[in-house]
């Protein structure tokens, strides 16, 4: 090691025993080796490389806060304390039996860590509990904590008095200190998790802009892997922002030796428009929260048409939102969230999503800037317009009576010209007397139209009977054998009937050729699997699942 290294190395050291987080040991187990490494600064930082003993040990799966929320969760706030916790993850103590194991050696000795170091698999897991069980009356409500990056956020000067005391008082409970000269307390704005929060909204970081800005045209391999790392930070702030690194990777994608690297021309377009549209990036707002949707709820729902006895959303934050459940039950408002995994439960959403798409999409034509604008219209339009389905609008099912639309004022209908504004009032109120009548019609009406799909659909349906021999797939969503996401496989297998009985079906898995295609059950039937002990490691010896045309549902499982 060179001699300022070694320098800095004795005396970073000598300051972390005097601080009482390393000790020197005799017997140790382990043995690592430390790393001198440079700080934007030029001075140096020492670090520990654990590789050995990280492999050695199991990953604890404690789950940290996703950034992205936590930053939009403190936008709006007016006052905010931006809090650094002093040496980290050096407050937790370590277990006399596991000091030894983090033992490295300097040319004073070998000495081991009696409080956690950095470096070590599952340090950054145990301080987020640390944090999460100190603030857990707090995060969420006035505070905010990703590891060791704590902010207090306060609507007022008085609350944020009352949030600092209060903050203060959850650190002492574990003894956890600050570092004063990396905390800041009353501010509007200030730098969290990489961003700038405002009150305003969420910024970029100016020096990561300026980073990029500073770049010249990257003339190696590994410079355009740098550039790449830069725009990560930046593409929330960036429109379409992988269709505009593309041709960066078509770059990285061509060069597979350093020789072979060519920096194209289409690259160097895309790389001086990024840095243009770096000088004007927006100011993002977060999305709707808690309190917001607590006040669309008392304003355009509760206040029009008396408290709902339930509401039914999608699993969005804002409405996982801990003030808006605590709301609504105060209001005793049963919340039901619908599942992810069940389509039927969202279809009808989706639908509506989908026609609000089209029609908006019909109206910006290749303008695709302002369609905040032509929300209103689109919306006005759908609501306003027959469904098939039902033989009714939107709007009349929802006031009892067809809204007037603008073409009925330049050319008047029969209802414009036979308007009596005297008895407007009460023939209204007649309509809202028939309004339940008329839901119910609607309601047979969808029904007789679903009807009549489902009769279409099953006249295409091609039903087939198995005999033994016969290679079947199997339901992934149901089985899980193979990865699941978006881009997991649909089916697993193929399996082989073996046996086949008029109830009950044996198959066994086969190494024969994958056949992409499902063949679909005629009728239900119960269908019994031995499972491949090579891929059974719970020792499983039979699935018996439920087969329908569609799909398999796992209903048991019998262990041996």
């Amino acid at each position: 090691m060179a001699p300022d290294r070694t320098k800095f190395l004795r005396d970073e050291v000598k300051k972390l025993v005097e601080a009482r987080i390393l000790r020197e040991v005799k017997y140790q187990t382990w043995v690592a080796n430390p790393v001198m490494v440079r700080k934007p600064d030029n001075s140096w930082r020492m670090c520990v490389d654990f590789t050995d003993i990280n492999k050695a040990c199991s990953k604890v799966n404690y789950p940290l806060p996703e950034i992205d929320w936590k930053v939009e969760s403190i936008n709006g706030y007016q006052f905010k304390s931006f809090l650094d916790a002093s040496k980290g993850y050096h407050q937790i103590p370590m277990a006399m039996r596991d000091q030894d194991k983090t033992a490295f050696h300097t040319p004073d000795g070998i000495f081991c860590y009696i409080m956690m170091p950095f470096g070590l698999k599952n340090a950054g897991a145990t301080y987020q509990r640390l944090i999460d069980k100190t603030f857990k009356d707090q995060i969420g409500r006035n505070v905010e904590a990703y590891v060791d990056d704590i902010v207090i956020k306060s609507h007022t000067e008085d609350s944020m008095l009352r949030d600092t005391l209060e903050t203060f008082e959850s650190l002492r409970k574990v003894n956890m200190k600050l570092n004063p000269k990396k905390c800041t307390f009353g501010v509007e704005e200030g730098k969290f998790l990489g961003y700038v929060v405002t009150k305003r909204g969420i910024k970029a970081n100016p020096k990561k802009i300026q980073a990029i800005e500073d770049m010249v045209s990257p003339k190696t391999k590994k410079e355009v892997q740098s550039l790449n790392g830069s725009l990560a930070a930046l593409t929330r702030f960036l429109s379409r922002a992988a269709d505009r690194s593309l041709p960066f990777m078509k770059v990285l994608k061509s060069c597979l030796n350093k020789r072979d690297f060519k920096w194209t021309k289409e690259a160097e377009n895309a790389f001086q428009n990024i840095k243009q549209l770096l000088k004007e990036l927006p100011t993002l707002t977060a999305p709707i929260a808690g309190e917001n949707i607590k006040k669309f709820v008392w304003n355009d729902i509760v206040c029009r048409y008396g408290l709902p006895n339930e509401i039914v959303s999608d699993n969005g934050k804002q409405f996982a939102d801990n003030h808006f459940r605590s709301w609504c039950e105060e209001l005793n408002i049963k919340q039901t969230f619908n599942s992810v995994a069940h389509p039927q439960a969202n279809g009808q959403a989706e639908v509506t999503n989908k026609e609000i798409v089209a029609g908006i999409k019909a109206r910006l034509g290749l303008s695709q800037t302002k369609w905040v604008d032509e929300v209103p219209y689109v919306l006005w339009a759908h609501r306003t317009t027959p469904k098939r389905s039902t033989g009714e609008t939107p709007f009349s099912l929802m006031y009892g009576t067809e809204a007037v639309i603008p073409a009925e004022i330049r050319v008047p209908t029969e209802r414009i010209l036979a308007f009596d504004i005297e008895n407007n009032s009460s023939i209204l109120r007649e309509n809202l007397n028939l309004l339940e009548e008329r839901r119910i019609m609607a309601a047979i009406r969808q029904a007789d139209a679903k009807q009549k799909m489902a009769k279409y659909y099953n006249k295409r349906v091609r039903y087939v009977q198995f005999k033994e021999g016969d290679l079947v797939l199997r339901d992934n969503e149901a089985s899980r054998q193979e990865k699941q996401g978006k881009l997991g496989p649909r089916w697993e297998g193929p399996y082989k009937i073996t046996k086949m009985s008029q109830y009950s079906v044996s198959s066994l898995p086969t190494k024969e050729k994958f056949f992409p295609r499902w063949q679909k059950f005629n009728h239900k039937q119960k269908i019994e699997m031995a499972v491949d002990k090579r891929r059974n490691p719970l020792n499983i010896q039979t699935i018996e699942c439920i087969y329908d045309r569609h799909d398999v549902k796992i209903i048991q499982i019998v262990y041996d």
